[in-house]
């Protein structure tokens, strides 16, 4: 859920971009360039990582506690597959297993630096697979999880583990290369060319420039305003959550948008859309959020 809110600001952003290409009836290349090249271009975490990027995050990345962790399972299995698994039968499996107390057995598989590559590999994707047996296998030994489930296993996340004979690090960097592969083809790089993508890059610096003016002129000219709306908004509710600063608006929640304009701080709630230009516009915009009923979730009473 986090993720998916901290990902909105990006959305809404782009949102804006794309309106404009809207009204000039763009094709649907020139639309789906353009959802590429703004993710390639952004200079944060939600960049679209090149291939490298992506293939070196694999034996880095703590897959197992994400909440994508099931959707990329299966989205690797189904790729290419006509008969499509149903995730719900199967449950995720640590090959190497999550108990803190290691084996003897698992102590010899590893190798004498056991404890470091446990640290580093154990909740990474490397480690990770599909199985039937969960509770069969539990910590029991690699040859031990071959013969209970993987060697007679159809899943195409088993074809790489039942071929192994040993679960060691040099084992889980084979499968850094083969899992990419699979991985690359159904998450591919855009391919969109220099030209196209130098063509989005001059006018994201000319977008970034206009707002950085934007911001500067226009919030401090409504910064009065602005600090009497949050005043009246924390005395009227219990709970304030921050405000997330993005460029020319300022996102509460994903359920309310302030703008800064030139003339006024526009703020959009639910269908509603109101201009504070003064101090005595605050108490309209406050209502406004106090009665909308999903904004007023956010102010548990």
């Amino acid at each position: 859920m986090s993720e998916s809110r901290d990902l909105m600001p990006k959305f809404i952003d782009l949102m804006e971009i794309i309106e404009d290409d809207i009204k000039d009836n763009c094709t649907s290349e020139k639309y789906k360039n353009r959802v590429y090249s703004y993710f390639i271009l952004l200079k944060d975490v939600f960049r679209f990582p090149t291939d490298d990027e992506f293939k070196n995050s694999l034996p880095i990345k703590d897959f197992y506690n994400s909440n994508i962790k099931k959707y990329v399972l299966t989205k690797i299995e189904n790729h290419k597959n006509k008969e499509h698994i149903e995730d719900e039968d199967l449950s995720i499996e640590h090959i190497l297993p999550q108990n803190e107390k290691v084996s003897d057995e698992w102590k010899i598989e590893l190798g004498d630096n056991w404890e470091n590559i446990k640290l580093k590999y154990l909740n990474t994707i490397l480690n990770l697979t599909y199985t039937a047996y969960n509770s069969e296998m539990s910590d029991k030994p690699f040859k031990d999880k071959k013969e209970i489930s993987f060697n007679d296993s159809k899943l195409k996340l088993n074809e790489f583990i039942k071929n192994q004979e040993k679960w060691n690090e040099d084992t889980m960097i084979k499968r850094q290369k083969y899992l990419f592969k699979l991985m690359n083809e159904i998450w591919a790089y855009p391919n969109l060319g220099k030209e196209i993508l130098n063509e989005y890059k001059e006018e994201k610096i000319k977008k970034d420039n206009k707002y950085k003016l934007f911001e500067l002129n226009n919030y401090d000219t409504h910064k009065d305003i602005f600090t009497e709306f949050v005043k009246q908004l924390k005395q009227k509710s219990n709970k304030i959550h921050e405000f997330k600063i993005n460029k020319n608006y300022i996102n509460y929640e994903d359920r309310f948008i302030i703008r800064f304009q030139k003339k006024s701080i526009k703020m959009e709630c639910g269908e509603e859309e109101i201009f504070i230009k003064e101090k005595s516009d605050i108490d309209k915009s406050v209502d406004c959020i106090l009665n909308d009923e999903e904004s007023m979730a956010l102010f548990p009473g």
